[in-house]
């Protein structure tokens, strides 16, 4: 190995600090807000509550046919919350993914199976009043 090879790993060496710690504060920078995260994850699941049938279970796809419906405006605006410009499906259901096992005013999101179009859903626990 030359001198110049090893002043170029040095010199690699040293800059990464500096790297790291701005890719850091820019993947902190780009983290949603739990506080906003938390009431678009309400939204969504008082709009799959109101939208799913009795049994309470779905798929991504389900929702996403059930959003494009006329009257189903509020799952339809919860869903574009959650997405953004992001695939619908694909972001949609790992939103679902991180949502398990927290509650969201009484509700809460669980994985219990997977078709061949993708995971299976169900919606558990009650809705209680949610703070305007």
């Amino acid at each position: 190995m030359t001198d110049a090879q090893l002043d170029r790993i040095v010199a690699a060496l040293e800059r990464l600090p500096q790297e790291i710690a701005s890719a850091v504060a820019q993947s902190m920078r780009a983290q949603p807000d739990p506080e906003d995260d938390f009431d678009q994850m309400t939204r969504l699941f008082v709009a799959i509550d109101e939208t799913v049938s009795s049994t309470r279970e779905f798929s991504v796809a389900e929702l996403l046919k059930h959003a494009e419906l006329p009257l189903s405006h509020r799952l339809r605006e919860a869903i574009l919350a959650i997405v953004g410009s992001g695939h619908p499906g694909i972001t949609l259901g790992k939103a679902l993914f991180r949502a398990q096992g927290v509650e969201y005013s009484g509700l809460r999101v669980e994985r219990i199976g997977q078709q061949r179009s993708g995971a299976i859903w169900i919606l558990r626990g009650s809705l209680r009043l949610l703070r305007e």
